[in-house]
């Protein structure tokens, strides 16, 4: 049985995508492996009850500790691979965990700003090419959805899904594990108040602050709010949706995946290029940056309620639900 390090943090300041990312994979590996979580930051239990689902163990390691530190804790526990998952992991802690390592290294990137120096990098991002990565000449580099990390129940449901309309406007909004910013209630407030008929189905991550804010809404009928709802409750219901509002997040990939109409832009600047991305092979549209939306917001929402044959063909040809199998084969070649 092989030990599976994976090394990611995450809390309100920088969300939960790297964590999840983390553990969908885990979850793709499944139990043949033995997959352990180092962190320095999970803030509540109710992060820690989910996240730890994913994998065998979950261990705590100080904020102070330096690089190296950490690589002795990783060849203590005799790790064979070390997979990193967050944007410091950079040139320079790659270059101090490669060295004198016993373990192969995998790095998991969307922002391609890094020299890397990892055994593989995986980096999902739609349009990205093996020659736009700059690194070490042995580097093995997986680029594109195909490699597209999710967890394992939203892989399988893209085998099948097709968009149902709705008979009635129905409107999924997520804006991820924390939203720092509180965009959920900005943008919940300009949709609430132009579209009373519709129904919304709004989702509160677990890293979220600011659920005294949402109080006006809570006694509405025609919004529902979930609280960190599991993948296959998820999954209903976006599929039960006539349009998913998303930063270009995990939660945009989710969504594609279950093939639905979505408007998506930004609500960290890490998502911006993501979010052009997605827009330029249409696969969402880009409404530029959620923390600062007005009145014209809606015309993004009548642009994709009125044309979204070409988004949501196109969401199928990149989210095709082989990407477990894909993902499977690149461990199985380190492994063998």
């Amino acid at each position: 049985m092989a030990i599976l390090i994976f090394r990611a943090d995450g809390d309100t300041q920088i969300g939960l995508g790297h964590l999840y990312r983390c553990g969908g994979l885990s979850q793709i590996l499944g139990n043949k492996h033995r997959r352990i979580l180092f962190t320095k930051t999970l803030e509540s239990s109710e992060v820690f009850a989910t996240i730890s689902t994913f994998f065998d163990e979950v261990r705590f390691i100080s904020p102070n500790l330096s690089t190296l530190q950490e690589r002795v804790l990783f060849e203590e526990d005799k790790a064979e691979v070390v997979i990193l998952d967050g944007y410091e992991f950079g040139t320079d802690y790659q270059k101090a965990i490669k060295e004198g390592g016993m373990f192969k290294l995998i790095s998991i990137d969307d922002l391609n700003k890094d020299h890397f120096y990892s055994d593989v990098l995986i980096n999902h991002i739609i349009g990205i090419e093996e020659k736009d990565v700059l690194s070490q000449p042995n580097t093995k580099k997986y680029v594109g959805t195909d490699y597209a990390i999710l967890r394992e129940e939203f892989i399988r449901f893209a085998l099948e899904s097709k968009f149902k309309p709705a008979s009635k406007l129905t409107i999924f909004v997520s804006m991820g594990g924390a939203d720092l910013f509180n965009a959920t209630f900005y943008i919940l407030k300009i949709l609430f108040d132009n579209y009373i008929d519709a129904k919304f189905e709004v989702l509160i991550g677990k890293a979220y602050r600011h659920q005294a804010t949402l109080s006006e809404f809570t006694n509405k009928k025609n919004i529902q709010f979930h609280y960190g709802i599991d993948a296959s409750s998820m999954i209903n219901l976006i599929d039960s949706c006539s349009l998913v509002i998303c930063p270009a997040s995990t939660v945009s990939y989710e969504a594609m995946c279950i093939n639905t109409p979505i408007i998506t832009g930004y609500i960290s600047k890490f998502q911006i290029k993501i979010a052009q991305k997605l827009e330029s092979f249409d696969l969402a549209l880009n409404a530029g940056d959620l923390n600062n939306i007005d009145i014209s917001f809606l015309k993004a929402v009548e642009a994709v309620r009125d044309n979204n044959k070409n988004m949501l063909a196109s969401q199928k040809i990149y989210f095709h639900g082989q990407q477990a199998e894909n993902l499977k084969r690149i461990f199985f070649s380190i492994l063998s």
